[in-house]
């Protein structure tokens, strides 16, 4: 759904800005393909602030690499042969039911809004970032229809989903981009790394100053 942010108050603003910025680290986290380039060049959409100029910065690098570069460097950095992977219950389950567990609220959050996970698995970092894009979309929706109850619900479900899942092993996942991205062609990973490790401590702060 298109939004005319021109004509909004703030918070639609703000909603839509969170939206858009996890689509950018949601696609960041998947197998490059022309949707990640699309994205790449819709720069124009990018919300101010620090969240921005990484993803001005992302954007750049993104689009200064070829795609048949940022592939050989995915599959590098994130090998689905070799430990560890970009899965949450890989990171915080030690057995079996805790897996299941951890796996089952995943699928509960995502039920519940009528949201189909696209990869693989729930607890994929992607999978979890997109999840957060879609409720930030359907706030902002809710928003410029004027359904505050609504829009507070996704609003409440964002930061749950945050608290529950994301800020628990998001660290994990920027170690293992760090620790694997040692090419000089990896720029655009690290990049994504350091963007992403912005956007969460930002979520942090404003949680636990709630």
């Amino acid at each position: 759904m298109y939004i005319d942010t021109a004509s909004h108050s703030q918070d639609v603003l703000v909603a839509v800005g969170t939206s858009v910025t996890y689509s950018y680290f949601a696609m960041g986290f998947v197998h490059p393909g022309e949707r990640l380039m699309s994205l790449l060049n819709r720069q124009a959409e990018l919300p101010e602030g620090a969240i921005g100029k990484s993803l001005a910065r992302l954007c750049k690098l993104g689009l200064a690499a070829d795609l048949g570069t940022l592939c050989r460097c995915y599959m590098r950095i994130f090998d689905p042969r070799r430990e560890p992977f970009p899965l949450e219950a890989e990171h915080r389950s030690e057995h079996f039911q805790q897996r299941t567990a951890l796996l089952a609220d995943l699928m509960g959050f995502y039920r519940a809004f009528g949201a189909t996970p696209n990869c693989q698995r729930p607890d994929h970092i992607a999978c979890e970032l997109d999840f957060l894009h879609f409720l930030s979309l359907k706030e902002a929706m809710a928003l410029d229809k004027g359904k505050q109850k609504e829009a507070q619900i996704c609003s409440d479900a964002r930061r749950k989903f945050l608290k529950e899942h994301l800020l628990e092993w998001y660290p994990a996942i920027i170690d293992l981009v760090r620790s694997r991205a040692t090419e000089p062609s990896d720029d655009f990973y690290l990049a994504l790394a350091d963007g992403f490790e912005v956007l969460m401590e930002k979520e942090k702060e404003e949680i636990e100053h709630e």
